[in-house]
């Protein structure tokens, strides 16, 4: 097999994994409970055909030269789509549909043709053709819309070889088709943002007087919420520096938001907060954030246009940090992949996140304006010390969510024995060199055995912050 295949292969298997980690191992086709309403068997030959409901609108067709043996072929239609493929946010097509054949009668560079009904607008994005297994890995195809209201893609070799690798190639094997939407809002949901202080184990009540104080900052990441952070805001309010008995902070806040506006929007946000509850009048401030919540930080700190600039902090410390973004953006439906991953309401948030590459440029101008060119140097570039970690234990997060994003790095960026990932974060991003332009002390860690989540809780990553305070 040549290096295109098998990066061909690495990146239909990430995407196939990827679904998994959406749907759940095992989620099944709910065929025992559902009705069939159609069914059409044919022993197809290289010559081709095809199989084809005109009343249920899907239609299977194999081309001439695709098949190297003959080989039966049949499509299933169910009365109701199948509960084990949905997720939030999503329309799908209305009728669950099997299709069953011997993906070893399909010659190395064979295809199969896809065609469909999907519910609601076509969005040339959001809109999927899709593949699963009975067991739930999903992937999903190359697709468009044919004619309104319907989608059609490819279905090739490589991605069947991709679904069906762990599995005795002599089998006949089923997979459920789909076409998912996007449902778009049409009022979107309120931006909603807060700061709250950690009192008795909960970030809760209300902002004490900040002035004079000695204040640490800790801010969430993606779709996640204050609540995430507890066993950092603990560790955090406890932390005593070597050889003292009080501890060092005379307050711990967090802010919160909800991520589902542009990064530089929840950026402003933070900052203008962090002015209304006094921070600028604190003794000392440290900042620590997690995953997304680092970009959002940085906004924050080194915006110099916004009024409420936070300018005064002395540590800023990121946990798994995507500095350099994610670089989904560069293969056809890696991207869309990973968007699937997520609500559809963070589609701003990620689209901020996302670069055509692993150097290729952003594909929004936030990083363009955040990430400083070589030459220049941030606004506190001799006043805070930045320290950045990072983790390499993909599979360790949320299986199989880390060897899904894992297998996305690889199909992108070819990651090896020189690059790593905590399974959402790769190194080179979270240890960005583009930091050198923001800070004259910069400490960067070698990744720690560490999945991305771990990152916020895993004693030796709370003992690393409490090294990093000391210093």
């Amino acid at each position: 097999m040549n290096l295109n295949r098998i990066k061909m292969l690495s990146a239909f298997l990430a995407v196939a994994l990827l679904f998994l980690t959406t749907f759940g191992c095992g989620s099944g086709s709910d065929s025992a409970s559902n009705t069939v309403i159609f069914t059409q068997t044919e022993i197809l030959d290289p010559g081709g055909g095809q199989l084809l409901s005109d009343k249920y609108g899907v239609k299977v067709t194999i081309e001439e030269g695709v098949l190297r043996v003959p080989s039966p072929m049949t499509l299933t239609i169910f009365a109701e789509q199948f509960t084990g493929i949905k997720r939030p946010g999503y329309l799908y097509s209305p009728n669950g549909v099997r299709l069953t054949m011997d993906p070893a009668a399909l010659e190395t560079d064979g295809y199969i043709l896809i065609e469909m009904p999907h519910d609601g607008t076509y969005d040339g994005f959001g809109t999927m053709l899709a593949v699963s297994r009975a067991d739930g890995v999903m992937a999903a195809l190359p697709s468009k819309e044919s004619e309104p209201n319907r989608v059609s893609g490819t279905l090739d070799q490589s991605a069947l070889e991709a679904l069906f690798a762990d599995t005795p190639a002599t089998d006949s094997k089923e997979l459920m088709v789909f076409s998912a939407n996007r449902e778009l809002e049409t009022v979107p949901a309120p931006f909603t943002t807060s700061v709250r202080p950690f009192i008795d184990g909960e970030f809760t009540g209300q902002i004490p007087v900040l002035s004079g104080k000695k204040v640490a900052v800790i801010v969430h990441g993606l779709e996640s919420n204050l609540a995430d952070l507890k066993s950092l805001g603990q560790f955090i309010f406890d932390f005593k520096k070597d050889g003292e008995s009080t501890n060092y902070y005379n307050v711990v806040i967090g802010f919160e938001y909800s991520s589902n506006r542009p990064l530089a929007t929840i950026g402003q946000a933070m900052a203008d907060w962090m002015g209304q509850v006094g921070l600028q009048d604190a003794a000392a401030v440290d900042l620590i954030a997690h995953s997304m919540g680092n970009p959002v930080s940085r906004y924050a700190i080194e915006t110099t246009s916004l009024p409420n600039r936070i300018a005064n902090v002395k540590n800023y410390i990121s946990l798994g940090g995507p500095h350099d973004g994610v670089p989904f953006g560069n293969l056809p439906h890696t991207e869309q992949a990973f968007f699937y991953l997520f609500k559809p309401a963070s589609e701003p948030c990620l689209r901020d996140l996302l670069t055509n590459g692993k150097e290729g440029d952003p594909q929004t101008d936030f990083f363009k304006d955040l990430n400083l060119k070589e030459g220049e140097q941030g606004p506190n570039f001799l006043t805070t010390r930045y320290f950045t970690m990072s983790g390499d234990d993909y599979l360790a997060e949320e299986p199989p969510l880390g060897a899904s994003i894992h297998l996305l790095y690889l199909a992108s960026v070819g990651i090896g024995e020189g690059e790593r990932d905590d399974g959402l974060v790769a190194q080179y991003s979270a240890q960005s060199t583009f930091l050198k332009r923001q800070s004259e002390f910069w400490v960067p860690n070698q990744p720690f055995d560490l999945s991305h989540l771990a990152l916020r809780t895993a004693p030796k990553a709370l003992n690393q912050i409490a090294a990093w305070l000391n210093n």
